[in-house]
């Protein structure tokens, strides 16, 4: 998705992943980056804050980063700050885009982040299977496949 906004002119990207900031570091694009502790595995800096830290509608477009999807439970992720920092960014957007790989589908972690019925559009790849695919659309979750 970072290499996609990076041909973005007058584009702010809020985010807590410093892979994401290196990416788009010598673009056009502002980083605003969240700031808080290193997670070594995904890039996450994370750091608690609330819901009322942000102003509504802030955050156009959150694209929270997960480590899997249940059509049923929702996004989920092993570590407890990057859902409720998640959670919070998705609380204040108007649309909510997740980008995976269809190796996230059926998968859970320790970590609720948000139910299915919070996420409006999934860009995935084409890897993923016809019977997920028509789940998430019987949900109402536009499907972008790429």
């Amino acid at each position: 998705m970072a290499r996609v906004l990076r041909h973005f002119r007058q584009l702010s990207v809020i985010t807590n992943a410093l892979n994401i900031a290196v990416e788009l570091a010598c673009t056009s694009v502002e980083v605003i980056l969240t700031g808080g502790t290193l997670r070594k595995n995904s890039f996450f800096t994370g750091r608690a804050f609330n819901r009322g830290d942000l102003a509504p509608g802030d955050c156009r477009y959150p694209v929270p980063g997960v480590d899997g999807f249940d059509v049923h439970l929702g996004l989920t992720t092993p570590n407890l700050l990057e859902a409720k920092v998640n959670r919070v960014m998705m609380d204040i957007s108007r649309r909510t885009v997740v980008v995976w790989d269809s190796s996230k589908l059926g998968r859970r972690s320790l970590s609720l982040i948000a139910p299915p019925s919070a996420v409006h559009q999934v860009i995935t790849d084409r890897q993923i299977a016809k019977s997920d695919l028509r789940a998430l659309r019987e949900a109402g979750i536009e499907v972008t496949l790429v």
